[in-house]
């Protein structure tokens, strides 16, 4: 979900490749109106019925419609060119983006789910009075507080009981040998220094300080 800004989608490509990516609706007939009022910007009436007009295209997903009636426009004013054009640019480079794809009965097409989820999940947790967090411990109890909030912190306490005893103990070698692979395997991935050293009397690796 995004407003249309061409860095949000960027970023989603990055982080979530082959995601549906979503325009804020309300975002998007925030720019309508924009267009409406520097088409009449003195006929409240006007800017109402031109609204009405071209709303079944917004919301109908039909964005092709829209921003190529907009670059058939003649504004009276260059002020109004601009506006009008940046306005089509706009419609026109998010037209994929899922308003021409997606049902509103299907997905949400509005952000406020999402902002009031991001306030209720990190907001009331990392921004009260005072606070002050380093990334790292900041990822940490966002961790705990997503766990909680999704009911699955005694299952996360279960599961690293089973690990606590492997990886709490210093000085730690764990040897990778064919009796226990995917043992050290695992250790490996869950270890905080990975580093791996050659053993040279079986040819195999040793990893040391698993805490």
């Amino acid at each position: 979900m995004g407003d249309g800004a061409g860095w949000i989608w960027n970023i989603a490509s990055q982080q979530f490749p082959g995601a549906i990516q979503i325009v804020d609706l309300y975002h998007a007939r925030q720019h309508r109106w924009n267009v409406a009022r520097t088409l009449y910007p003195l006929d409240q009436l006007a800017q109402r019925r031109w609204i009405l007009r071209h709303q079944p295209k917004l919301d109908g997903g039909r964005i092709g419609k829209l921003f190529a009636y907009l670059r058939s426009v003649e504004p009276q004013s260059l002020a109004a060119i601009e506006i009008i054009t940046i306005e089509a640019s706009y419609f026109e480079k998010n037209a994929a983006n899922a308003l021409s794809r997606v049902s509103p009965a299907a997905l949400f097409v509005g952000s406020g789910v999402i902002e009031a989820g991001c306030k209720t999940v990190f907001g009331q947790l990392l921004k009260q009075s005072g606070m002050f967090w380093t990334v790292r411990g900041a990822n940490a109890i966002l961790a705990l507080r997503c766990c909680h909030l999704n009911a699955r912190f005694e299952s996360y306490w279960e599961a690293r009981a089973v690990w606590a005893p492997l990886l709490c103990r210093a000085p730690s070698f764990i040897r990778r040998d064919a009796s226990h692979p995917r043992l050290a395997s695992s250790l490996l991935r869950r270890s905080r220094l990975r580093k791996a050293v050659p053993d040279t009397r079986g040819g195999t690796l040793e990893v040391q300080g698993l805490c």
